[in-house]
């Protein structure tokens, strides 16, 4: 939950300001890097053992009574 608070907390206001400064050489370098980010991001999931895993661990686990 930490985590969750930091990065609405701490981590919005960075990356607002750093959107303003993007934006103000072109909005259309923020939409490209943004897009290059996810797609880093999504690349990098799917190559991860643990992230691939992650779904089969979850049907394996036996619900709690």
């Amino acid at each position: 939950m930490s985590m969750v608070l930091f990065a609405n907390v701490g981590l919005v206001p960075v990356s607002q300001a750093l959107s303003g400064i993007i934006i103000k050489f072109s909005l259309q370098y923020l939409f490209i890097g943004a897009g290059v980010l996810m797609i880093l991001l999504a690349g990098w999931a799917a190559l991860n053992r643990e992230t691939r895993s992650l779904g089969s661990s979850l049907l394996n686990a036996s619900p709690a009574d």
